[in-house]
């Protein structure tokens, strides 16, 4: 019932879209900018507190900024994809945080992160979708934001993303996932949208139905 109802919500105009994901990426910018000196005071002492302070402020924001910016691609393409569903997948994996704080686990050997940051959770949560098909768009949304959350994370340390397969860890460049993030929004946007109108605007092949009605008034007279 929740699918149908967002299949007949008229998405946000594309300017406005645009608007979202340029402006969110120039806040994860300036994030970035603002968390150093604040990041720096606090690294000295490693305790559960700078956890908070750093993961719960810079950390989280930017996650959920990075997951917004997804939310607007998928909303632009007309995906029956809630955005609090996307927004919430970008925060979840930080579960593994307070299960380190808490000493349940401990962090993969090189990375800060423990194994809550995998793509195998990711690949879990989309089978729940598969499972359950009525709110297979909710799950699909927590997945892609998900992913989002560990594509910044690489992009600001690493990550085990084949645990508990592989114990490797991985990472990119900020500015690999600036750009990687940018190009992929920006593409969804502009260039799907482009597709849609172009599908929209495709003139229907009305010959059939002619036919049809042609054929019907030859039985008609023939009566």
């Amino acid at each position: 019932m929740a699918s149908d109802l967002y299949l007949h919500e008229r998405p946000p105009s594309r300017i406005v879209c645009l608007c979202g994901i340029v402006a969110s990426g120039l806040a994860i910018i300036a994030l970035r900018l603002v968390e150093p000196t604040f990041a720096g005071q606090s690294l000295s002492v490693h305790s559960a507190i700078d956890d908070i302070a750093i993961h719960g402020v810079f950390d989280a924001t930017s996650h959920l900024l990075t997951a917004f910016m997804v939310a607007i691609a998928l909303r632009s393409l007309k995906l029956p994809i809630p955005v609090w569903a996307v927004l919430f997948g970008g925060l979840i994996l930080d579960v593994g945080h307070v299960m380190t704080i808490l000493e349940v686990t401990d962090p993969i050997t090189g990375s800060s992160r423990n194994g809550t940051h995998s793509v195998v959770v990711v690949m879990l949560i989309a089978l729940i979708g598969i499972l359950d098909r009525r709110h297979a768009n909710v799950w699909t949304g927590i997945a892609l934001g998900a992913l989002s959350h560990l594509w910044r994370d690489m992009g600001t340390g690493t990550v085990p993303l084949t645990w508990p397969i592989m114990s490797d860890v991985w990472g990119i460049t900020y500015a690999g996932y600036m750009f990687g993030l940018l190009s992929v929004t920006l593409v969804a946007l502009l260039g799907g949208g482009a597709l849609l109108d172009i599908g929209s605007d495709a003139p229907t092949d009305t010959t059939s139905d002619s036919t049809s009605t042609h054929s019907k008034q030859i039985d008609a007279s023939t009566r």
